[in-house]
């Protein structure tokens, strides 16, 4: 956040953080490489990946639980709202916004470093 208040000219500081758009919990996966959680447990990394609406690693969450999260933090938006977030609650948080199954949602890449307009359920990627 800081980071990009300063491109735009802001103070530093002054501004609110929320759990509820914290980086989804990978659990036993947490810090891990692709590979090195697929050498861990590579069933449930297939399924994972094939489902990760509903699969949870151990000890983390699954993408419905950051969806909930999320939503629940949607809700009490009241103003236009800037939000920064990680590659998996970017992802969640904009396929709620514009209306995605989870499938679809799951689906959405998840590029880092770049900055998401949301327009009621439009979503347009913003480059430089």
């Amino acid at each position: 956040m800081k980071i990009a208040r300063q491109v735009m000219g802001l103070p530093l500081e002054g501004f609110v953080t929320d759990n509820r758009l914290k980086e989804i919990d990978l659990g036993v996966w947490d810090q891990l490489t692709d590979d090195e959680a697929r050498a861990l447990s590579p069933i449930l990394f297939e399924k994972r990946g094939n489902d990760k609406w509903h699969v949870r690693v151990p000890g983390g969450e699954n993408y419905a639980e950051v969806a909930a999260r999320v939503t629940d933090w949607l809700q009490e938006l009241k103003s236009d709202t800037i939000a920064i977030s990680h590659g998996a609650t970017t992802r969640i948080l904009r396929g709620l916004l514009a209306g995605l199954d989870w499938r679809a949602m799951s689906s959405l890449d998840e590029p880092q470093g770049v900055v998401f307009r949301v327009t009621g359920s439009e979503v347009t990627r913003l480059d430089p």
